[in-house]
C-alpha cells in the first residue's frame, strides 16, 4: 500500500505548491521515508493529468527546453480539491485556480490559443499570458486583496515589465471583490 501513501502525499504536495517540479518532489518525498524514483512521480503525475485532476502551465518561452526545464505551476480540475486536500484554506490559491478554469473553459474552442505563466530572473511574474500561436496577446495577474499597496506594487510592476517584454500595452489583474480601472504612465 505504499504506492497509495505516495500518490497521496504526491497529491497534498502538488495542491500545496505554487510551483512543481520532480526533482523537487522526489527530495521531499525521499526526505519523508519513501523510496520512490523520479520516473515513478513523473507516472503519477501523467496519470493525474490524463485523469484532469490536474494541469500542468508551463513558463512562456520560445525555446522548449526553458518550458520542460522549468518548474511549472498545477491547477485543480475543482477548487474542492484544494480545499479537501490543502493543508491550509488559502485564498489567493482558490481565486488563482477559478480564473485558470475560467480561462481554460473560454478558450478550449481554439487549440492556437495556450495559457502559459511569465517569470524573470529577478523573480517578476505574471501568472497567465494567454499565448496564441507564438504570440503573446494578454497578461492576467490575479491579487485577493488590492489595497495591500506593496503587494499591488510587485504585481503592476511585473505586469509592466512582461508588457514589454512582449509588447504589450494592457495587462488585467483579476482580485476578488474590487473593480477599478488605472492608467499607468509611461515613466514607470
Amino acid at each position: 500500500m505504499e504506492n497509495k501513501s505516495v500518490l497521496e502525499d504526491l497529491l497534498k504536495l502538488v495542491i500545496n505548491s505554487p510551483m512543481f517540479s520532480i526533482s523537487k518532489a522526489h527530495n521531499i518525498l525521499k526526505s519523508m521515508g519513501y523510496r520512490v524514483g523520479k520516473e515513478t512521480i513523473k507516472n503519477y503525475i501523467s496519470y493525474a493529468e490524463k485523469a484532469f485532476f490536474i494541469d500542468p502551465v508551463y513558463i512562456y518561452s520560445m525555446k522548449i527546453k526553458d518550458q520542460l526545464m522549468y518548474s511549472r505551476k498545477i491547477y485543480v480540475a475543482d477548487n474542492i480539491f484544494i480545499t479537501a486536500l490543502g493543508i491550509r484554506y488559502d485564498m489567493g490559491r482558490l481565486l488563482e485556480n477559478l480564473v485558470y478554469l475560467e480561462l481554460k473553459r473560454k478558450i478550449m474552442d481554439n487549440p492556437l490559443i495556450k495559457i502559459h505563466y511569465w517569470r524573470d530572473r529577478e523573480g517578476k511574474e505574471v501568472d497567465f499570458v494567454i499565448v496564441k500561436g507564438t504570440k503573446a496577446i494578454k497578461l492576467i495577474q490575479v491579487l485577493l486583496d488590492p489595497t495591500e499597496y506593496d503587494i499591488r506594487q510587485r504585481e503592476i510592476r511585473s505586469l509592466i515589465k512582461a508588457g514589454k517584454e512582449f509588447g504589450l500595452k494592457k495587462g488585467i489583474i483579476v482580485t476578488y471583490d474590487y473593480e477599478d480601472e488605472e492608467k499607468i504612465s509611461k515613466s514607470r
